[in-house]
């Protein structure tokens, strides 16, 4: 009852202290007397927060470092205990793919193409072949083009002018387990009339003027290549081929080549090299020339993802009637895919030997002299840079420019000759064949060629070449064009209609003259077309339109080109 007694005073006096306090608190925070004595009211309001700041501060720029030399290495152990893994599925074994063949387009082994043209000129083509089979394939060719109407000269004179060329050939094809073997044998005829002639009044002494050379060739080959599908094994490749050439002038030829080429690759190397040997032997008149040549080309091959480098040479020897020459040409290629397959830019330089036999010069010039023997050209350096690729995954490009050294470089002139007009004084004419000059050349030979596949349907395209020569001795590239242009657009309508159209633009070229001076041949313009409609599978009807803008233009001086010859026939497949 005491403690009781004692607690409620205590109490009363803490309540009375506390409001004392609270008073006196209360009296000095609102009414402050001023120095003049008078006592205010004054009130205080806070405008902002505080915000402390610091003065006079450094930046340290570095961190403290550590001096001690003293490391303790963490080392720890632990232990693996195999155990089988319990899954709570049952796992499902994946069925095998089935890889089916692609589908492949049915082919037809017959087919037959028959047409007739303006200037009596017949068509033929006949094709068999055995179809797609695994392991023999073969194949039977017959071609005929011939025209035998007359051409309007310069002078407004209407020569014959029969011309023909008719091919045959047979191929066959093995294939066995690690190798192929690929043979043929080959037949042709070519018939052609010296036409061209300026003068009439001397034409006794143009003996050659309407005369006709029927020349034939036969041919047989024989290819041999591995069918390794890898690169770890050594692929090679070899050929053996004999060709003859003879005409009705008593000119012969025999040729005879055989090679032998392989390669193999080690990690990001690849070393390889070719053997070859040619021979030709001539018979003009019972007048032997022959040519031999033996090369010899090793060469190595680096490359890595975007890059290719190869380098090698090749060393030749050509004994060419009586006089032996040994050559060494090099081999080198560089380029860089910096857009992958988009863009890749490219440097070369080769070399070699351009074999002027006397076939391969009645090809070239069929009005050539009969028995026209030829240095062979050796183009000693070709230096060439370029950059090709894609403009888009159906647009492909392909620029370069070529420098290039080139001897005994061969131009085809008009032949002169020397008739008399009275007893003391004599004239010169223009003979009907062409002749020979040589000259050592430099040449710059830029080319710009781009294709464009817009669909299955259509597909165009054009190629454009520039030559530009400097000569020593020869005034004149004789015959030879400074530029040609080649456009081409392919269009089919729904596999029912097939048409095709050609424009072939070439210029610069010039003769020469009776005393030397330059004949321009103007620009040769030639536009072709083609149209065929296929009534049903395995029979169309085709026309075809050489020449459309009737052109007049000279292969050669005084030997021009047929104008608006036409073509109708038929085409059958089965």
């Amino acid at each position: 009852m005491v403690i009781r007694a004692y607690r409620g005073v205590l109490l009363a006096a803490s309540l009375v202290l506390m409001a004392m306090v609270s008073f006196a608190q209360e009296a000095d925070s609102v009414q402050q007397p001023e120095a003049g004595g008078n006592a205010q009211t004054k009130t205080v309001e806070v405008s902002r927060a505080f915000a402390p700041s610091i003065g006079d501060a450094e930046r340290i720029h570095y961190l403290p470092s550590i001096d001690d030399t003293l490391r303790a290495p963490m080392a720890f152990e632990y232990t693996l205990s195999p155990r089988p893994m319990l899954q709570g599925y049952a796992m499902r074994e994946l069925p095998p793919a089935r890889m089916s063949k692609e589908p492949l387009r049915p082919i037809s082994p017959f087919f037959i193409k028959l047409g007739y043209g303006n200037y009596t000129s017949p068509l033929a083509q006949v094709y068999i072949s055995g179809g797609r089979r695994e392991r023999l394939g073969y194949a039977i060719s017959l071609d005929h083009n011939s025209s035998f109407g007359e051409v309007t000269l310069a002078g407004g004179e209407s020569v014959k002018a029969p011309e023909s060329l008719t091919g045959v050939g047979v191929h066959a094809t093995g294939v066995f387990k690690t190798f192929a073997v690929r043979g043929q044998a080959t037949y042709a005829h070519d018939y052609s009339a010296f036409y061209g002639r300026r003068d009439t009044l001397h034409q006794a002494y143009n003996t050659l003027w309407g005369s006709t050379t029927s020349a034939h060739r036969y041919g047989i080959a024989l290819d041999a290549y591995s069918t390794y599908l890898d690169s770890s094994h050594f692929n090679y490749a070899g050929r053996f081929a004999i060709d003859r050439y003879s005409d009705d002038r008593q000119m012969s030829q025999t040729h005879v080549h055989a090679s032998v080429k392989g390669h193999v690759y080690m990690h990001s190397e690849c070393f390889g090299g070719e053997i070859r040997l040619n021979h030709y032997g001539k018979d003009m008149n019972s007048q032997e020339a022959p040519n031999t040549q033996f090369s010899l080309a090793p060469w190595a091959k680096l490359f890595g993802d975007r890059w290719r480098v190869i380098v090698g040479c090749e060393a030749l020897l050509d004994a060419n009637r009586g006089t032996t020459g040994i050559f060494l040409y090099p081999r080198a290629h560089f380029s860089y895919d910096i857009v992958r397959h988009y863009l890749i830019p490219y440097v070369e330089a080769d070399g070699g030997v351009e074999t002027a036999d006397y076939s391969t010069l009645r090809r070239e010039n069929p009005w050539a002299a009969p028995g026209q023997l030829a240095w062979n050209a050796s183009r000693k350096m070709q230096v060439r840079g370029g950059v090709k690729g894609n403009f888009t995954p159906r647009a492909t490009f392909d620029f370069f420019v070529a420098y290039a050294l080139v001897d005994s470089m061969h131009f085809w002139v008009n032949n002169r000759l020397t008739v008399p007009v009275t007893l003391l004084t004599r004239d010169t004419i223009y003979g009907s064949d062409f002749g020979l000059v040589y000259d050592n050349v430099e040449r710059v030979h830029a080319r710009g060629e781009i294709a464009y596949g817009v669909s299955e349907r259509f597909d165009c395209g054009i190629e454009v070449d520039y030559w530009h020569y400097k000569l020593r001795k020869v005034s004149h590239a004789w015959h030879r064009p400074s530029y040609r242009a080649v456009m081409r657009i392919d269009y089919n309508l729904r596999r029912k209609v097939f048409a095709g159209l050609y424009l072939y633009l070439e210029g610069g070229q010039v003769a020469r003259g009776l005393n030397g001076d330059p004949i321009d041949l103007g620009v040769n313009y030639d536009l072709n077309l083609n149209v065929r409609y296929r009534f049903t599978k395995s029979f169309s009807a085709f026309a075809e339109v050489r020449n459309l803008l009737a052109a007049r233009h000279d292969t050669y001086y005084l030997y021009p080109q047929r104008r608006f010859q036409g073509y109708l026939g038929i085409v059958m497949h089965f």
